[in-house]
C-alpha cells in the first residue's frame, strides 16, 4: 500500500512482530498460542523439532498455536522458533520446556519400593 501525503508518494512500512519473546511448556507438553501482527508475508524458518506450528507461513496477522510435544528426556531442552518476512527483521521466539521428572519406585507407578 502506497499513501500519498500532500503529492509525496510514502510507502507503507512493513512490519512482522509476536506478542512474545519466550515461551516456556511443562514436560507433559502443550499447547500455547502466539499472535503474530504483521502487514507482509512470513513464514517460520526454524524451530526445534520437538515443536509444531499450526501454520508455518502466511500473510498479514494471525494466531499460531505452538504445540510442544512430550518431553520424556531427564533433561530441559530449549530451541528457537524463528519467523521471518519480506523486507523486516526477523522474530525470534525463545522455548523451553521441562525435564520429565524421575518417579521414585512406589510412587504411582505400581512398582513395588525397594
Amino acid at each position: 500500500m502506497v499513501t500519498q501525503l500532500a503529492g509525496t508518494v510514502v510507502p507503507e512500512v512493513k512490519t512482522l512482530t509476536a506478542d512474545v519473546s519466550s515461551q516456556a511448556f511443562e514436560a507433559k507438553g502443550e499447547a500455547k498460542t502466539i499472535k503474530i501482527a504483521s502487514n507482509t508475508t512470513w513464514s517460520d524458518t526454524g524451530k526445534p523439532e520437538w515443536c509444531l506450528l499450526s501454520e508455518s507461513s502466511g500473510s498479514g496477522s494471525r494466531d499460531i498455536t505452538v504445540t510442544a510435544n512430550e518431553n520424556t528426556r531427564t533433561e530441559d531442552r530449549s530451541g528457537q522458533i524463528v519467523i521471518e518476512g519480506d523486507g523486516v527483521s526477523k522474530v525470534v521466539i525463545d522455548v523451553t520446556q521441562k525435564a520429565k521428572e524421575l518417579q521414585e519406585p512406589g510412587s504411582d507407578d505400581n512398582t513395588p519400593p525397594a
